[in-house]
């Protein structure tokens, strides 16, 4: 005879859970994020789905109704949005020795984010209309690395795109973002120029992670995309890249009837 354990049942009914969340997960996004869901399709909705999973446990989150919270979160914020520099609050929140729980957790990142959309001006907004034009508006093609005022050609510019969340966020960490830009780049095989500030760019409005994140799939492609072997050219592709998926984004919702100037 087969026995079958009391563990193993609960293995197999945790595994059938997750399968069964994220196919609910998959139709929530649709409605949730419909322009880039259909973008990315669903093999990459469902990849980003489990690598939230898989980040949400690493805090200690593991029931579906917590779990929904946090997938959202990684296509409002970015993949990696509890340790990215801009977002502070969110890794402290489930680094907290003191929320014991993941019910208390995730409460508090709940408010914590209503807070943050609240003081940015995108509470009860969709983000996806704002991040896009301010996407469109950031003027950085000609900002050089090698110019002694990067920092603040890259600060200036980050302001007039995006001013709440500027102001929200202070000078010290976009002047940390901007230094940290140019070594990014030449991380990722990206030439300086124009490569340092169009880094710049994504780590502010895509998130620090952008290089890996799964739910922007086409950046890590073209990161990676064996026939692109020039530094030069493998940042004006992705560049090329970001503009044609702003434009498309920005169409879907003219179409949708909302207003983007």
């Amino acid at each position: 005879m087969i026995r079958v354990h009391e563990r193993q049942l609960d293995e197999v009914g945790r595994t059938l859970a997750l399968e069964q969340f994220e196919d609910e997960m998959v139709v929530h996004l649709r409605s949730f994020v419909p322009r880039h869901a259909h973008v990315i399709g669903e093999e990459w909705l469902r990849r980003s789905i489990r690598f939230g999973i898989v980040r949400a446990a690493e805090h200690g989150v593991s029931n579906p109704g917590l779990l929904r919270f946090y997938v959202e979160l990684i296509f409002m914020f970015g993949s990696r949005f509890d340790e990215d520099p801009l977002l502070p609050w969110a890794g402290k929140i489930l680094r907290d020795p003191g929320l014991s729980d993941e019910v208390s957790r995730i409460e508090r990142l709940y408010q914590a984010t209503r807070e943050y959309l609240e003081a940015t001006d995108r509470l009860g907004k969709s983000l996806a209309i704002p991040i896009l034009r301010s996407l469109k508006q950031l003027s950085i093609d000609k900002i050089s690395p090698a110019a002694h005022d990067f920092e603040q050609r890259v600060l200036d510019a980050l302001v007039s795109a995006d001013p709440k969340r500027c102001a929200y966020l202070g000078e010290p960490p976009l002047r940390d973002l901007a230094r940290r830009a140019h070594e990014v780049a030449v991380q990722h095989r990206l030439a300086a120029d124009p490569g340092a500030a169009l880094v710049a760019g994504l780590m502010f409005f895509v998130g620090h992670g952008f290089a890996e994140d799964p739910t922007f799939p086409w950046i890590d492609a073209t990161l990676h995309h064996p026939s692109i072997k020039d530094p030069s050219s493998r940042a004006l592709r992705l560049r090329r890249w970001a503009e044609l998926y702003v434009e498309k984004a920005l169409q879907h919702f003219e179409r949708q009837g909302h207003v983007v100037v």
